[in-house]
This record gives structure tokens, C-alpha cells and sequence, in this order.
């Protein structure tokens, strides 16, 4: 399976780069994936990749690296360079993802540790279908605005995730849980459980249900 890499157009004339995997189904739906570390990761792209084979097109963010054209648009203004996209950037992939063709217009947005955080943060403020955060960091700083998530939303938390024990995840649960729309699940596993390039938090039992639970609220969106 190939990634796409693709300009986005963004605010101020600029652009920000990003690779896409399209779906083989007609009218699918779409996930914007956002990676927890500066530095793309195997685990996230075979990710992508098993969302793509149910019928998902994905965007990630990309690098000057990953996009093979750049020699011929070098004329274009980078926005920036990295693995991370501010709220901004994001709202405008998920509108380039939402008009492509052959999107249904639905879109879930799946972030990973900081990347979680994002995620999380656009289920408050940019309306996605739905919101995936595995293992996200800083999130209890942002939990008065968890009113306004509307839509379908799970958090995957490892019971030793230091980013979701004692106050914190007290604080989370208090805030968010009795919303119908929202689930929080709890493995027996660390941070970064379902990251495979980290064998030391990797748990591959937690992972696979993980996953499987997340592709039970995506597929309502087809």
C-alpha cells in the first residue's frame, strides 16, 4: 500500500505536507492520524495502513523527506516541516480529507501520546464524526472543554500510564465520563502500549483490542 504525499493548502498562501492512503471502497470515510513523537514511527504508519485495508482513507502529517515532488514545487511556502500539526493545519486537512473524491464527508481524527492530545482537542473544537486518543498526554489540561464534544470519542489509557494515574485520571474520569458519547478504556499495560517500536511498553494483547474497539466506533461511519 502507497502513501500519497500531497500539498494541503493552508492559511497566509501556505501549505503543509502530508502523505494519504486511499481507500479501494467508494464513498468511504477518512481518518486524519497524528503521531506522538517528532519522528514517524513503524507502528503508526502499519496503523494507517490496517485502517486503509477496512476502508478508511488516512492523512498523516509528513516530512520535506517523505514527499518526493518537492524539487517540483519548490516554489510552494512550507508552512513547516514536521510530524505535528497545530489545530489550525489540522482543521485544514480535515477538510481536504472530508472533499476528496471519493469521501463520504465523514472523518475521525486518531492522535497517539501529544498527537492524542490534538485529537481530543478537535473533538472540542472542529466537530470530527469521531475521536480516538491512545495514551494521550496533557489532555487534563484542557478538560473543561470536554463539554462540547458531541461526537463519538474513546480514550485507550494503559492503568500504569503515568499521563493517566491518580489525580489526573481522576480529574478525566470526573469531567468526561456520563457523557454517552464518550468511553474511557483501561489495559493492563503502560504508556505507548500499542506502539510496536517501543518493546519495553509494547503489550500486544492491549493493543489488539485496542485497535479492535477503535475500528467498532469507525465502522459506524461508513
Amino acid at each position: 500500500m502507497t502513501f500519497m504525499p500531497q500539498y494541503i493548502k493552508a492559511n497566509y498562501g501556505k501549505f503543509i505536507l502530508a502523505k494519504i492512503s486511499i481507500s479501494a471502497e467508494r464513498n468511504s470515510p477518512s481518518a486524519v492520524i497524528l503521531p506522538g513523537n517528532p519522528v514517524e514511527n513503524r507502528a503508526v504508519v502499519s496503523f494507517a495502513e490496517m485502517l486503509t485495508d477496512h476502508g478508511f482513507a488516512c492523512c498523516l502529517p509528513s516530512t520535506e523527506v517523505d514527499v518526493q515532488d518537492a524539487n517540483k514545487n519548490s516554489s510552494r511556502s512550507i508552512s513547516h516541516r514536521t510530524n505535528s500539526w497545530n489545530l489550525g493545519e489540522l482543521d485544514h486537512a480535515m477538510r481536504h480529507m472530508r472533499s476528496a473524491p471519493g469521501s463520504n464527508g465523514k472523518i475521525a481524527v486518531i492522535g497517539f501520546g501529544e498527537g492524542g492530545r490534538q485529537a481530543y482537542l478537535a473533538a472540542c473544537r472542529l466537530n470530527p464524526e469521531a475521536a480516538i486518543i491512545y495514551h494521550g498526554i496533557g489532555i487534563d489540561a484542557f478538560l473543561e472543554e470536554g463539554r462540547h464534544i458531541d461526537c463519538q470519542t474513546i480514550f485507550h489509557a494503559g492503568k500504569d500510564d503515568p499521563h493517566m494515574m491518580g489525580e489526573k485520571d481522576r480529574r478525566i474520569h470526573a469531567a468526561l465520563i456520563g457523557k454517552f458519547n464518550i468511553a474511557i478504556y483501561k489495559y493492563d499495560a503502560g504508556e505507548a502500549f500499542t506502539n510496536e517500536d517501543d518493546p519495553l511498553n509494547y503489550v500486544l494483547e492491549a493493543a489488539r483490542l485496542a485497535h479492535k474497539r477503535t475500528l467498532d466506533v469507525l465502522c459506524q461511519l461508513t
